[in-house]
């Protein structure tokens, strides 16, 4: 399984608008494509808008599926596209850590941070 941690930085005071495109248009296209969402959150005070996009395989075939979803008619065709209020944006494919045993049984399975 690949996991790409995404990262947007939304104009501002679209934020709203932008997310509601994406959960409305992005987010089941996506589902449809194969990918799965594992959890989007919004940072307000920053204006950006973060998920985390999986696909069954390797990084490579990752991208081979997200090219072939760019170029999709139905991603061509988006009613309103969420592209336009992106200021920026940065992705990165997550590689997981695994715990201890003891760590996972006596906390849920969670990381401390420092």
């Amino acid at each position: 399984m690949a996991t790409q941690l995404r990262d947007f930085t939304i104009e501002r005071e679209r934020m709203d608008d932008f997310v509601t495109a994406w959960r409305e248009g992005i987010a089941p296209l996506r589902r449809q494509h194969g990918f799965r969402i594992s959890g989007a959150w919004t940072v307000p005070a920053e204006d950006r808008f973060i998920w985390l996009l999986e696909a069954d395989g390797n990084e490579v075939e990752f991208e081979a599926r997200d090219a072939a979803y760019y170029a999709s008619e139905a991603r061509t065709g988006v009613r309103t596209d969420p592209r336009q209020w992106i200021v920026a944006h940065s992705s990165a494919f997550l590689q997981p850590v695994p715990l201890a045993d003891h760590e996972a049984a006596t906390d849920g399975g969670s990381v401390a941070s420092d």
